[in-house]
């Protein structure tokens, strides 16, 4: 009444994770509410709090809605299922002639419909504190709730909407229809029960959807006791994959596809899924298994796999005995995984990025693939391998380089120089690799050192300085040894070997390719190069004379000889075709370098043999 105050009172519903403010408004002006500013602890949250409301003896008749807002803890942005208004009818308390509410107002139930919502801490009191819930196929009963026994039939209107609760999965359309209609209280009673049919979708979803259904009444004097009321259905885990259900009851000693929810799944640390016959698998199938560890496909005949990123903390993924033809990219947690089988499946080429941020991978296993190559920079970053398998692969044993590299200045630049060993695939174990010179010595003296590529790496650090007082050295390297452990009485390491690069000539200018010179003059039936035309002499062989070899790619076609320095090629009587020329010098320090082209054939007593080039001269 007017000049008069009236209470209600608030708690949280379940304890918050940090405190939590609830801000009271809504209030016209000439309202007074006593604090609209409320702070609920993890320790006070379910004592109540008061809330008075005052009128002014001046304030017209009408009904006023309070509303809540809630910040902090986990209470932040919650629908108006988990935080009502209040109403509050300000005036003398007798209807108008016209039976609407005093002052001729109405308060909106959100379809221009009248009532008063009262706080959610009331709700349940009266009828049930049970959940509308049910599975798919089911029967789901919500309660419509009066504050007040009905003193005559009292109708409520009633129609399925949305759950604004961004914390909650919603259901949709397929899962409840598009349902409304009407109820009756009857004299003496305060609720009446809305039945609604949950429809079987057959989609994957979320173990729990929300809808909630929208109340709304028109009677003078009587209200809700609470105008959304939250109906759950039951996915559970029944429209997943069959083998997929079955073995997630099993994980978590369920019955009834409708009952795990997602705090069960999320407990599930290993997922057994191995010869069950799968030949698809959706994402939605590994929905809520954020505590997933182990996932065991193996020996399913799967030929691709959905996303894995709700699965954050696997940590060994077993593929073995499928047919995919890619590495799995979707790991939301790849620096987590620790055991990566894929061994048996259709892999015929890696991308090099195909295993970026597993560095705590220990076990990988790719043998039984049709991988014929190994792109370069695949082993960068795997630090932690502790079991490698290659083999069975139709470029098993892979080449894994080892080279000396120097990295100050072009190896022709004078002594001293910084050096390090590099291995382009990165390096898939601790690799300690020994370097042997001649004509020139390490830091300490030696003419042999040690240095190590580490796990993941692409090169040695830090790097070996090599001198030289004889004007060239050479840097030979040796193959690391493999790790001795053993895997179940066989090496760890399997289907790789080192290949050692050539020793690396410093200090000296190497031989050089130069580029196509000008066709020679033909004499007779053969074509002549000048040898010093094709390769440059580098500092170690300018005193001295360059070893020479040749071929033809087709002695059918063409011959070629070295004679008097000059690269001689002659076509065979009666030939036509492409022929392919290499020319191989070699210099006093076993460096080499060729020349190669193509020579065009087409042998005529009376015309050249010779049409052209065709390309152009290219280095070994």
């Amino acid at each position: 009444l007017q000049g008069d105050s009236a209470s209600y009172t608030i708690r949280l519903h379940k304890q918050p994770s940090a405190a939590v403010t609830v801000e009271v408004g809504g209030a016209p002006a000439g309202v007074m509410i006593d604090q609209t500013t409320l702070t609920f602890t993890t320790i006070n949250w379910a004592t109540e709090q008061t809330v008075t409301v005052s009128v002014p003896s001046d304030q017209s008749d009408q009904t006023l809605t309070l509303t809540h807002s809630a910040t902090g803890g986990d209470y932040a942005g919650l629908s108006p299922i988990r935080l009502p208004s209040v109403s509050v009818v300000v005036g003398d308390g007798v209807p108008d002639a016209d039976g609407g509410e005093p002052g001729g107002g109405e308060a909106d139930g959100g379809d221009g419909t009248p009532e008063a919502v009262v706080p959610e801490d009331e709700i349940g009191t009266l009828c049930t504190t049970e959940l509308a819930q049910a599975a798919e196929g089911g029967t789901a009963t919500a309660i419509a709730e009066l504050t007040s026994e009905a003193t005559v039939p009292t109708t409520i209107s009633w129609r399925v909407v949305a759950d604004a609760d961004p914390a909650t999965a919603d259901a949709d359309v397929g899962d409840h229809g598009d349902a409304s209609g009407e109820v009756v209280v009857a004299v003496g009673e305060r609720c009446a029960e809305i039945d609604i049919d949950i429809l079987d979708d057959a989609d994957a979803e979320p173990t729990r959807e929300w809808f909630a259904v929208e109340l709304a009444l028109r009677f003078p004097g009587k209200s809700l006791n609470r105008r959304l009321v939250p109906v759950a259905v039951r996915e559970g885990v029944c429209d997943r994959a069959p083998a997929v259900a079955e073995a997630l009851l099993a994980a978590t000693g369920l019955e009834g596809c409708d009952t795990p929810e997602a705090s069960n799944l999320a407990g599930v640390q290993a997922l057994g899924l191995a010869g069950a016959g799968l030949r698809a698998l959706a994402t939605s199938d590994l929905n809520e298994l954020a505590g997933l560890r182990t996932l065991d496909l193996s020996n399913n005949g799967l030929d691709d796999l959905p996303s894995l990123a709700s699965l954050p903390r696997l940590e060994r993924l077993l593929l073995a005995g499928n047919a995919l033809a890619d590495v799995p990219q979707s790991l939301p947690s790849p620096e987590r995984l620790l055991d990566l089988n894929l061994s048996a499946n259709a892999l015929s080429e890696l991308p090099s990025d195909a295993f970026d941020g597993m560095s705590a991978l220990r076990v990988l296993r790719l043998d039984g693939n049709q991988l014929a190559a190994l792109p370069d920079g695949v082993f960068e970053g795997l630090s932690s391998l502790r079991f490698l398998r290659l083999d069975d692969n139709p470029g098993a044993p892979f080449a894994l380089p080892v080279e000396v590299e120097r990295t100050d200045a072009d190896s022709w630049a004078p002594s001293p120089a910084r050096l390090r060993v590099a291995t382009p695939l990165g390096a898939p174990f601790d690799m300690t690799v020994g370097l042997a010179a001649q004509g020139g010595v390490f830091a300490d003296g030696a003419a042999t050192a040690e240095t190590v590529v580490a796990a993941g790496e692409l090169a040695s650090r830090p790097h070996l300085s090599l001198s030289s007082a004889t004007g060239f050295a050479q840097v030979s390297p040796t193959a690391p040894p493999l790790p001795s452990r053993l895997c179940l009485g066989q090496p760890c390491w399997r289907g790789f070997e080192f290949a050692l690069g050539e020793p690396l000539a410093l200090f000296v200018r190497p031989l050089e390719v130069l580029s196509a010179p000008e066709p020679a003059p033909l004499f007779g039936d053969a074509l002549r190069l000048p040898l010093a035309s094709l390769v440059a002499a580098g500092d170690a062989s300018a005193s001295g004379e360059l070893t020479w070899r040749a071929s033809s790619s087709d002695e059918s076609l063409a011959e070629v000889r070295i004679v008097n320095g000059e690269l001689v090629v002659e076509a065979i009587a009666g030939a036509e075709g492409v022929v392919v020329v290499e020319a191989t010098a070699t210099d006093a320090l076993g460096q080499t370098a060729t020349a190669r082209f193509e020579v065009q054939v087409d042998f005529h007593w009376r015309t050249s043999p010779t049409r052209g080039w065709r390309g152009a001269i290219s280095p070994d």
